[in-house]
């Protein structure tokens, strides 16, 4: 039996143990077991947000650190593909076309996850998708690629 396999199993049986117990319990039990959880639920729903907050604290001085210039102000990346479009007379529109042909290459569609990956073959180009609204976030080159897949690796071993 594979690990993977005998974990589900202990996990089966587990949960199938704790059904049993709790079957036992008196109603009064039932309720008060029930009034706890909620409070254990609250007190982690309160340590996320808390989490969060630090989280989204970092994220803001991170994209504030990323677009100050010396000069004092902040770049927004709005900004700078505008003055690239308009200034520079880069084709936004032929880039956008570019990467949407890239994109069909891969014939990555519709995958239900807000946060996936594809990568085109053709070029080795990976793009970010949202497959849930068949957007393409993101573009990486594939030494971004092999530097993030460690990571989603990681992470996919673990949730």
């Amino acid at each position: 039996m594979s690990g993977s396999s005998a974990l589900k199993k202990k996990r089966r049986a587990a949960r199938a143990d704790a059904l049993a117990a709790i079957g036992e319990l008196s109603d009064d039990e039932l309720k008060n077991m029930q009034h706890e959880l909620g409070r254990e639920i609250s007190q982690r729903a309160n340590s996320i947000a808390e989490l969060r907050s630090r989280q989204d604290a970092i994220r803001s001085e991170r994209e504030k650190r990323a677009t100050a210039t010396t000069t004092g102000f902040h770049i927004s990346d709005h900004a700078v593909l505008r003055y690239l479009e308009r200034v520079k007379g880069v084709d936004v529109q032929a880039a956008r076309e570019e990467i949407g042909r890239m994109a069909v290459l891969q014939k990555h569609r519709d995958s239900g996850e807000q946060y996936d990956r594809a990568t085109c073959d053709q070029t080795g180009i990976t793009f970010g998708v949202n497959g849930i609204n068949n957007t393409i976030t993101t573009v990486m080159t594939p030494r971004e690629e092999n530097v993030l897949r460690p990571v989603a690796d990681h992470a996919k071993r673990f949730s």
